[in-house]
């Protein structure tokens, strides 16, 4: 009888060690990228590349947002337009892709050009740093006219500080994962564009009513609420609104 336990045991311990090896272990004995949705990486890019991609153009390695379920690859294309990074988006639950331009509307002069001089505008770009937060400083910067914290690893809301940017004129926070925005925007008046694409949106504050100067906001792979978007909209009835739920 105990021959047969010391076999029970031994075949279990051999039987982990296998499931060990395949499936938590690469071949350097290091711990392997854990599994991401339905699509790996290899397979997004697969579909990302026969999609998007022309003779001579390349492909970042990829990025996954889980909450709008899809991988994101920074694409280097023949074909540009100023003020754009574009990725190729493929969606796991479809599995197909498309070109996301990602305009912000910043263009970068040429090296050898010295950017225009405006009194008290200036742009910060932390966009693509792979940041799990932002640094507090940048909120004492009330000069700033333009922020783009675009393509890191956000979540939860932009911190109430936000409220400080008085002049702020632009703001990119898309391709994060972001689940809220703070309701002291609502003191940015001035204002213009607002981009909170490709995150985990679920509810608006009705201080956006507050944006009198607010000209467009991108909420393309978002779940808002369409009630609090219609509270908005009744007093931003020009608004233009990209990725709106209907």
């Amino acid at each position: 009888m105990k021959k047969y336990i010391v076999l029970i045991i031994i075949a279990a311990l051999l039987a982990i060690t296998g499931i060990l090896s395949r499936g938590y272990f690469n071949g350097a004995g290091r711990p392997s990228a854990p599994t991401t949705g339905a699509l790996t990486e290899a397979q997004a890019k697969t579909i990302a590349e026969a999609t998007c991609i022309k003779g001579g153009e390349t492909l970042a390695p990829g990025t996954y947002n889980a909450n709008t379920k899809t991988w994101w690859f920074d694409a280097n294309l023949n074909a540009t337009k100023p003020g754009c990074n574009p990725a190729c988006v493929v969606s796991e639950t479809s599995g197909t892709a498309e070109i996301n331009w990602r305009c912000t509307g910043l263009v970068t002069p040429p090296v050898d050009q010295k950017p225009p001089v405006t009194s008290g505008a200036t742009v910060l770009d932390l966009s693509n740093q792979g940041l799990d937060k932002l640094p507090m400083d940048i909120f004492n910067r009330t000069d700033l006219t333009v922020l783009d914290v675009s393509g890191n690893r956000l979540t939860g809301a932009l911190p109430s500080q936000i409220g400080n940017l008085k002049k702020l004129q632009v703001l990119d926070a898309s391709n994060n994962q972001m689940t809220g925005i703070p309701a002291e925007i609502g003191r940015l008046t001035d204002l213009q564009t607002i981009n909170y694409a490709n995150n985990g949106i679920t509810g608006l504050p009705n201080e956006l009513a507050n944006l009198k100067n607010l000209k467009t906001i991108d909420l393309t792979g978002n779940s808002y609420s369409t009630y609090d978007m219609s509270i908005i909209k009744k007093s931003l009835p020009n608004l233009i609104i990209i990725g709106e739920r209907k």
